[in-house]
């Protein structure tokens, strides 16, 4: 499939997808009614498509994505409550493509690294290529 590209359609969707489920946990929101919440009219068909796609697919298997989150984040001294919660948002998004779609595994790294590097603090894009890379490794 290739690597991350900043302009890409994808790329866009994926962005506003961690938007929609960072607002929702910061919100208090469940991720469906934050997505209804956020629709946005400016968007392509194709990256509203890919969005909500990819937002339904975390909200449909949150329970599954944490559970696989916590397990890789086990020896770092780390939980998933304890993440930033942007930094959570992009790491429960890449959990969902490495895991449960047909997205290759380093494609949905890549592309947290980038948005970690685009949207977080400094340490985070390194701390999630190796909590991402790990639940890749192990698929725990």
């Amino acid at each position: 499939m290739g690597t991350a590209k900043r302009g890409s359609a994808r790329h866009k969707a994926r962005k506003r997808a961690v938007d929609i489920l960072y607002a929702a946990d910061l919100l208090g929101r469940s991720i469906d009614e934050e997505l209804l919440h956020q629709s946005d009219p400016v968007f392509t068909a194709g990256i509203r498509d890919f969005t909500e796609l990819l937002v339904s697919g975390v909200a449909e298997n949150i329970d599954q994505i944490d559970a696989s989150l916590e397990k890789a984040l086990a020896d770092s001294g780390w939980s998933l409550p304890r993440m930033p919660t942007l930094d959570r948002a992009i790491a429960r998004l890449a959990a969902y493509e490495i895991s449960l779609s047909d997205i290759e595994n380093a494609v949905a790294i890549s592309e947290a690294v980038l948005l970690a590097d685009e949207l977080s603090s400094g340490a985070s894009s390194a701390f999630l290529n190796g909590v991402l890379g790990k639940l890749s490794r192990s698929e725990v």
